[in-house]
């Protein structure tokens, strides 16, 4: 064997400790397409991952196709009110945008995992599970004590998807990240907890 092709152990090593994991990046970028949406009150974003942990899609909470993001009723609705001129019964939830905006075969999202800023609800629990989704990273769950929520979970249970807090799956390099979601502050910041 000819060693001139080798390299030297002297120079092998010296890699940069603090790199996200492939989880962590992909949750990094359902928060950069989170980032898109124009909604004042909810961000989220969607990252598709297929089995060889490629990126296959990502969405946000957006108005639909050809609707004016200026001419849409971001609002909730005031007490009393009805959801006829609130964003709820029109916008698109970034799980079906990530979906629908695929411009490849729908196969492609058999066994793929979706990570997402914000738990789904119901209706795209149903619709990830017909798509094929096999597993879904969340970063927050607050509305668990919805009976939507509980709905979405019995849903992913009884369908065999497997879905995971993303916390459980930081690693300790990382475990420092911050993401901060507040609405006052601008746009979603990333950053590290020692650069407060």
């Amino acid at each position: 064997m000819n060693n001139d092709y080798e390299i030297s152990k002297e120079f092998i090593g010296n890699k940069r400790n603090e790199y996200s994991s492939n989880d962590e990046a992909c949750m990094l970028t359902a928060f950069a397409w989170a980032s898109r949406s124009k909604d004042p009150s909810t961000q989220v974003g969607a990252c598709f991952v297929n089995e060889n942990n490629k990126i296959i899609s990502v969405g946000y909470n957006g108005a639909p196709n050809g609707w004016d993001d200026d001419s849409f009723p971001w609002r909730r609705p005031e007490k009393g009110e009805g959801e006829y001129n609130s964003k709820y019964p029109y916008v698109i939830h970034a799980e079906m945008n990530g979906v629908l905006n695929y411009d490849g075969p729908g196969k492609d999202f058999r066994g793929s995992t979706c990570f997402v800023t914000l738990f789904p609800c119901a209706q795209c629990a149903k619709f990830l599970v017909q798509r094929g989704i096999k597993r879904v990273v969340y970063y927050t769950d607050d509305r668990k004590d919805t009976e939507d929520n509980k709905c979405a979970k019995r849903t992913f249970t009884m369908t065999g998807v497997e879905f995971i807090d993303f916390h459980d799956l930081m690693t300790r390099r990382t475990k420092d990240i911050e993401i901060n979601l507040d609405e006052e502050k601008g746009p979603i910041k990333i950053k590290r907890k020692e650069d407060k």
